[in-house]
C-alpha cells in the first residue's frame, strides 16, 4: 500500500513538473531573463581580453593582448626582456641603424628588430592582438612595426638614458 502511494505521488510530481512548470515559467519573463543574462555573462567572461604594455623609457610603447592574464604576463615579460636587449644595443651605438622587419609565420606574423648586424625575433602578432584593436593581423603588424620604429627613434634622440621597465 505504501509503495502504491509513493508511486502515485511520484507520477503526480512528474506530471506537474512536466506540464505546469514550463507554462508558469513562460509567464514569468524574469526567469527567462536570468537564464539569458547568465549565458551572456559566461560568454563575456570567457571572451574577455586582457592587455598589457611593452614599455620604453617608462612609457607604454604598445599593448599586446591575451585571454589568459597569467599567459599574458609571461608573454609580456619575455618580450620586454628581448626588447630591452635590442633597445639597449641600439642606444649604445649612436649611429646604429634600426630596422623592424616582418616575417610570415603561418597565418600570423613575426616581428624582428635588427640593430647593426644583430637580428632578434621580438614576438608573434596573434589573432587576439589584432582582435583587441578591431583590425586584422597584417594591419596590427604594420601598426606595431611603426610604433616600435618610432619609439626607438624617439628614445635614441632623447638625451635621457634608456629605461626599459615591464608593465
Amino acid at each position: 500500500m505504501l509503495r502504491k502511494k509513493l508511486c502515485i505521488i511520484l507520477i503526480v510530481i512528474i506530471g506537474i513538473t512536466s506540464t505546469v512548470l514550463p507554462v508558469s515559467a513562460a509567464q514569468l519573463p524574469f526567469v527567462q531573463d536570468i537564464a539569458i543574462y547568465s549565458r551572456l555573462l559566461r560568454q563575456v567572461q570567457e571572451n574577455s581580453l586582457n592587455s598589457a604594455c611593452i614599455r620604453l623609457d617608462g612609457r607604454c610603447l604598445f599593448k599586446l593582448s591575451a585571454t589568459d592574464s597569467e599567459l599574458l604576463g609571461d608573454r609580456i615579460n619575455e618580450i620586454q626582456k628581448r626588447f630591452a636587449q635590442v633597445s639597449a644595443d641600439s642606444l649604445a651605438v649612436p649611429d646604429s641603424q634600426i630596422e623592424v622587419t616582418v616575417k610570415p609565420n603561418g597565418n600570423l606574423q613575426d616581428l624582428y628588430i635588427t640593430v647593426g648586424d644583430r637580428s632578434e625575433r621580438l614576438f608573434t602578432v596573434t589573432n587576439i592582438d589584432a582582435e583587441a584593436n578591431d583590425v586584422g593581423v597584417p594591419v596590427r603588424t604594420r601598426q606595431l612595426e611603426f610604433a616600435i620604429e618610432q619609439g626607438l627613434q624617439t628614445a635614441k634622440k632623447s638625451d635621457r638614458p634608456n629605461i626599459c621597465a615591464s608593465r
